[in-house]
């Protein structure tokens, strides 16, 4: 009788532990940084982090959401240097198309500049609520003054709001 009991007790414990490994466990993982990079005459500039957490990394990807103006905003800052990106997209919506009414404008290397052209931004895929893609474009101080290329330009898990 006794080892039969034992017997139960052996089964019983390893129909519990067969049946705690097979539960589903929470395999939720938390949302990857967005990362925002692109190239100005081959000077690779980078930002990586989530918008509310710039105090902590120094950079910062801000979410995508349409304005009341019409338009959604891609931007990347850095608070150690005080370097940026910006894409201003003329759309009622942010979805997976290129746009091509969009104009940039960067601070970088201690130069602001502010006009820009031939400026495409093309969101390639939008999942979970992040948006990914590419960029590219030029950009001056001032009209007629030397443009900069903006080549390599590129985006991931870009929150959308």
């Amino acid at each position: 009788m006794i080892n039969q009991k034992k017997s139960w007790h052996i089964i019983a414990f390893l129909f519990l532990c067969c049946l705690c490994g097979s539960c589903k466990k929470d395999s939720s993982t938390p949302a990857p940084s967005p990362v925002l990079s692109f190239k100005a005459d081959g000077v690779v500039y980078s930002y990586t982090g989530d918008w509310n957490r710039i105090s902590l990394t120094g950079c910062s990807v801000d979410p995508l959401f349409i304005n009341a103006l019409g338009y959604f905003i891609l931007t990347g800052v850095r608070t150690s240097n005080s370097d940026g990106f910006e894409a201003r997209v003329t759309a009622p919506l942010v979805e997976a198309k290129t746009y091509s009414i969009v104009e940039f404008e960067c601070f970088i290397g201690g130069i602001h500049y502010l006009e820009s052209s031939a400026a495409v931004v093309t969101i390639s895929k939008i999942t979970n609520g992040r948006a990914s893609g590419s960029f590219s474009g030029k950009v001056a101080t001032a009209p007629g003054a030397a443009k900069v290329n903006i080549t390599e330009g590129s985006f991931t898990d870009v929150l959308i709001r």
